[in-house]
């Protein structure tokens, strides 16, 4: 077929459409997608940072046990003292193996779809710049590159990124149901209430378009 035949043109004008609705569609999606994940992180690492703490001994506790080893030198002064310090014991709850290991999988998730999709976008950069003027060679580049994203799934990780972040968020919504049953049970209960709710409507909206 000749190079300057009308059907090249025709084609790349219908493809050029096609892949601005296309991509402008794709881009909102990831641009909303990313807007969320960056407040959803910056929420949960407020909560991690002040709950990372009970994962280890506190500060106060470690100046509690020097002072018993303190006390301790001065009741038996004959007692060896160049034995090594002791060290400090300390238990940790499962509610806060469960409430940190929670909240640290939704924080470290949200972050990988973050970064997922800033890559994605590279992506769609790339696929609409450097087009050549022949309408012809233009075709042709143009198809390749869009069976490459289609052979990279694409559209389907596209499409998976807002259901990586509900699972963050059921994630977070769920260690703060257990951390709030450790400190009060009245306010855990109506949250966890609200939480549900919340749960059962992300699982339906996903569920109901399958159907």
């Amino acid at each position: 077929m000749s190079p300057h035949a009308t059907i090249w043109q025709e084609y790349t004008n219908e493809a050029d459409t096609h892949d601005q609705q296309l991509l402008k569609q794709w881009n909102q999606n990831i641009d909303t997608m990313l807007i969320v994940a960056t407040l959803f992180s910056a929420v949960v690492t407020a909560f991690v940072i002040f709950t990372v703490q009970s994962l280890g001994p506190s500060a106060q506790d470690v100046t509690n046990a020097l002072l018993q080893d303190i006390v301790q030198s001065l009741r038996y002064p004959q007692a060896n003292t160049t034995q090594p310090n002791r060290e400090i014991v300390f238990n940790i709850s499962s509610t806060n193996v469960w409430v940190n290991g929670l909240w640290f999988i939704s924080l470290a998730c949200s972050l990988g779809a973050a970064a997922i999709g800033m890559l994605i976008k590279q992506w769609l950069a790339a696929y609409a710049a450097g087009l050549p003027s022949s309408h012809q060679v233009r075709a042709r580049l143009r198809q390749r590159r869009y069976d490459a994203l289609i052979k990279w799934k694409t559209p389907e990780i596209i499409g998976f990124l807002p259901f990586a972040i509900s699972i963050c968020i059921i994630l977070f919504l769920l260690g703060l149901s257990i951390w709030l049953f450790s400190l009060n049970e009245t306010i855990a209960i109506a949250s966890t209430i609200c939480i549900g709710c919340i749960v059962l409507f992300h699982i339906a909206s996903f569920l109901l378009p399958a159907v």
